[in-house]
């Protein structure tokens, strides 16, 4: 029997405030053990937010574990917004894991321009291992 793909996913539907121009971490995926050296990972994410006052845009990342800090992984998705406007952005990467660990990921948010404080209303990560 072929071994089945692995899958983890999270959900924030909790509001939570994006501080003015500060990369925040939205929703972490929990971490999904990789049974084999090298595999793929699919990554998607999506949010919905409010914009602060004094926005232009946002950008949306996936980065790598649990950290604001940790490596991002493919592009980032930059979305031209207008202040205090209610938008909604998704994102897709594929990364290679190169050894057996655990994957983990998260999505965040960054506002752009002179930014007020944002609010997240709902924001989703999944990701599958094959």
């Amino acid at each position: 029997m072929a071994d089945l793909p692995r899958a983890g996913a999270s959900t924030n539907i909790s509001a939570q405030t994006i501080t003015a121009a500060a990369e925040t971490i939205v929703v972490t995926s929990p971490a999904i053990a990789a049974p084999f050296g090298s595999m793929f990972v699919a990554v998607f994410g999506f949010l919905q937010m409010s914009t602060g006052a004094g926005v232009t845009g946002v950008t949306a990342r996936i980065r790598r574990g649990a950290a604001v800090t940790g490596l991002a992984v493919g592009g980032a998705n930059s979305v031209a917004a207008a202040a205090s406007t209610a938008i909604a952005t998704d994102l897709l990467v594929l990364d290679t894991l190169t050894a057996p660990d655990a994957a983990q990921y998260s999505l965040t948010i960054q506002q752009g321009g002179a930014p007020g404080n944002g609010t997240v209303n709902q924001a989703t990560i999944l990701i599958l291992l094959f």
